[in-house]
């Protein structure tokens, strides 16, 4: 059976942090998932298309 992490692994961390990542491998996460955006020219780990939740703040 494999355990998979999804975007903090439940750690209590910020979804798609580092540390969140960190943690879920720590407390032994066989794979991490993330939700990924492409902006206008790189790939960033977000859950959402913006950075607040109303939606006014898109990643560009």
């Amino acid at each position: 059976m494999l355990h998979i992490a999804h975007q903090s692994g439940g750690s209590g961390a910020p979804s798609n942090a580092m540390y969140a990542y960190q943690r879920a491998v720590a407390v032994g996460a066989d794979m991490l998932a993330l939700d990924a955006h492409l902006s206008h020219d790189v790939l960033v780990a977000i859950h959402d298309a913006s950075v607040d939740r109303d939606g006014t703040a898109l990643v560009r």
